[in-house]
């Protein structure tokens, strides 16, 4: 839920940060690469992701692919909220740039492609069949709590002018790391 958030407020954030600090006739050549790299980015993650179960499930090891995906699940939650911390910092200290934007989201839409699929499986993974109407409410749950984030956080997160906005994005990769070390620790205890 709290990847979902930071995926949504920076996808809700981007276009008005690249409006507010990029020249204008800047602006359409970087939004059409910009653009054409998110959906790269995710189309790849979920084909690295694919090719990595197919090999786990040829191998046959049921408790080695649930340990893999809870690796990859926290490698690529992780891997979405640092970089935002990151551009969040430079912003503060007026050091971004159009590359260090990049830098922050395109690895957020990389995640996208791996962190769905693999919590989902996890889920399946962890809830037997007899039980699949409190695993629909698991991840309907996880949809819930998502949405209730990006409207609790959504004004703190926008800051106070749409070139400073990437500062305020530190909070929802904040509680995404935060839930990532948590969620870790759950886990690897089940």
């Amino acid at each position: 839920a709290s990847y979902m958030a930071v995926l949504h407020l920076t996808g809700y954030l981007w276009p008005v940060y690249l409006t507010s600090s990029i020249p204008l006739e800047l602006q359409q050549v970087y939004w059409i690469g910009l653009v054409i790299a998110l959906q790269a980015s995710s189309f790849f993650g979920a084909q690295g992701l694919s090719s990595w179960t197919k090999r786990w499930r040829e191998k046959g090891r049921a408790k080695t692919h649930n340990e893999t995906l809870r690796r990859v699940l926290i490698s690529f939650c992780l891997i979405a909220a640092v970089p935002v911390f990151y551009f969040s910092y430079m912003t503060s200290k007026g050091l971004d740039t159009f590359w260090t934007l990049i830098l922050a989201i395109v690895p957020i839409k990389l995640a996208y492609g791996v962190i769905g699929p693999v919590f989902e499986t996890l889920i399946n993974n962890h809830i037997p069949d007899t039980h699949a109407g409190e695993r629909a409410t698991v991840l309907s749950l996880a949809s819930l709590i998502s949405s209730l984030l990006v409207v609790v956080i959504a004004l703190p997160t926008g800051g106070s002018s749409g070139e400073k906005s990437p500062i305020g994005w530190a909070i929802p990769a904040g509680i995404l790391f935060f839930t990532t070390l948590v969620g870790n620790y759950f886990l690897r205890k089940f």
